[in-house]
């Protein structure tokens, strides 16, 4: 479209800009609010609760703000937002693997752990927590390959070797989980209480 005037060009354009201009600072003052919400997760939850509310009232696109909301919900509503926040971004790790947590299906948790796992496979916290759900399933070969890589990539993760001695002394497997055990204690001496508990 040609405009005759130039200046009713450069008057859209002008509006253009600044209707971006806007919508950039509104994503800045939701993230504000993300930002102080995270700083009072630990502390003042329903200030959090209220800070990560604001950053979604101001930018209902702000993903992050329901995962952060989704970990102080007091009303049972945190599978809804981390479901939210995957519906808006479906790479977002840490809505996977906090829907993942709270899931009561153990095949349900198992797909959300293969998406963390897909978007981030180097954490070895995931393929150890995936081992678990796995585990509960009856799929003890797989829960071996995954806590297998979770050592393989922290090797200094103390709960990790605790973790595959428990998987080891369930199966029977008596020498490989006393081993396991072993090396988790001298990774982390407090783990002890949790071993003398089980004899």
């Amino acid at each position: 479209m040609r405009f005759k005037n130039g200046s009713t060009l450069a008057a859209l354009f002008a509006l253009a800009l600044a209707s971006i201009g806007a919508a950039h600072a509104q994503s800045q003052d939701s993230n504000f609010y993300y930002q102080r919400g995270l700083a009072n997760v630990n502390g003042d939850q329903n200030q959090a609760f209220a800070d990560f509310n604001e950053a979604i009232r101001l930018d209902p696109r702000n993903a992050n703000a329901y995962v952060g909301r989704g970990s102080v919900r007091f009303d049972g509503g945190s599978m809804a937002d981390y479901s939210e926040a995957i519906r808006l971004d479906p790479d977002n790790f840490e809505a996977y693997v906090r829907r993942a947590f709270v899931q009561q299906d153990d095949a349900a948790a198992i797909a959300d752990y293969d998406q963390a796992i897909r978007i981030r496979p180097n954490d070895a916290e995931i393929w150890g927590q995936r081992a678990a759900r796995l585990w509960n399933l009856g799929n003890r070969e797989q829960a071996f390959r995954d806590a297998d890589e979770s050592i393989r990539l922290n090797p200094r993760d103390a709960r990790a070797w605790f973790d595959r001695g428990l998987f080891h002394r369930r199966a029977g497997n008596t020498a490989q989980a006393e081993a396991d055990f072993a090396r988790a204690l001298r990774l982390d001496p407090s783990l002890r209480h949790y071993y003398e508990r089980m004899q």
